[in-house]
């Protein structure tokens, strides 16, 4: 008969607890705040990395908040600490619950909470539309688990469009692009300073000189 871990035992009672649909918030829930963690990146963290506790640190922002907090009331105490591209309006902002849950795949699990964008949360913020969410009691968050929040920036394709025109080489001298490129060759130049400017008559006796029509020859006849 296989026995589980008493650390695996402890945590699936206390995630059964608090999915239950008979949730008990007492006063002093709803007046005493806990510490949540919550990492900021562009792209989720792996789970496998909170299986190896290889957490990314660097981006990892702590706040306090309620069971009534929501995804919009976090962002509301991060924003000014967030990096300018991360306040954008058009950046979104993905939440995702981290949770322990022991099962073969690994320790955390996580699911979707919210997804607003930056123009949202100011709308939401200001008193406009509000962002569809739930709380975190709602989304069966408690003490201990993590949030995930991947910013998604849209890339400015014509602001990087423009830069890379700027940094274009110069065209070659002598293309079509150059205006100080000469409109003649160097033969031609060399014909001009030697005959003078062209006049009409002069090409005119030239192209009778030179024509090759000679009549009584055996082509050309009219």
């Amino acid at each position: 008969m296989s026995r589980s871990s008493p650390r695996s035992l402890s945590r699936s009672r206390s995630r059964s607890a608090s999915m239950s649909s008979t949730r008990s918030t007492t006063p002093e829930d709803s007046a005493c705040p806990f510490l949540i963690r919550i990492f900021v990146t562009r792209t989720h963290t792996p789970l496998r990395d909170f299986d190896d506790n290889h957490l990314p640190v660097q981006d990892e922002f702590h706040v306090y908040g309620w069971k009534s907090s929501t995804p919009t009331s976090l962002v509301h105490q991060l924003y000014a600490v967030l990096p300018a591209p991360y306040r954008s309006p058009v950046a979104r902002y993905s939440f995702k619950h981290v949770y322990v849950d022991a099962s073969e795949a690994g320790l955390y699990k996580a699911r979707e909470m919210a997804s607003f964008t930056g123009r949202e949360f100011t709308s939401s913020v200001e008193g406009g539309r509000g962002v569809e969410e739930q709380t975190l009691d709602e989304y069966g968050f408690i003490k201990g688990d993590l949030i995930s929040v991947a910013v998604n920036m849209p890339e400015p394709r014509k602001v990087e469009g423009r830069e890379q025109r700027d940094r274009r080489p110069p065209p070659p001298r002598g293309s079509w692009r150059d205006r100080d490129a000469p409109m003649r060759n160097d033969r031609e130049r060399e014909r001009d300073r030697r005959d003078g400017p062209p006049t009409n008559d002069r090409w005119s006796r030239r192209s009778r000189s030179r024509s090759p029509v000679r009549r009584g020859s055996g082509w050309g006849r009219d």
